[in-house]
């Protein structure tokens, strides 16, 4: 569920992806939204790596602007999330979108 009227400023569905992360590299992504990145599924090569990272990277900015008791703010997340896909390593990138999903689904009470 996306709860699209809960979406806390700036953000919105049609957010553009790049505007929130930096996706040197992930040129197939460029255009893509907010909302395309929570539907991504994800898959065993590099991009579909970075797609499970953003898919999760998403829910946690949204969460963390939503002013909840996150335990990382917006620029944290961003900044983490950059460092993990220019790695373009596949276990850092998997690592941190693990994380970052522990924490989305510690305490969203939209659920």
């Amino acid at each position: 569920m996306q709860h699209f009227s809960s979406w806390p400023p700036p953000y919105v569905p049609e957010t553009p992806l790049k505007f929130v992360f930096d996706l040197t590299g992930y040129a197939d992504l460029n255009e893509d939204t907010m909302l395309d990145a929570l539907n991504y599924q994800g898959g065993s090569t590099d991009e579909e790596a970075a797609q499970i990272l953003l898919r999760v990277a998403t829910g946690a900015v949204l969460n963390a602007a939503s002013g909840l008791n996150y335990p990382m703010s917006v620029p944290q997340i961003e900044s983490a999330v950059d460092d993990a896909l220019a790695s373009a390593d596949r276990d850092q990138i998997l690592n941190l979108a693990t994380t970052l999903d522990r924490f989305n689904n510690s305490s969203c009470p939209l659920n």
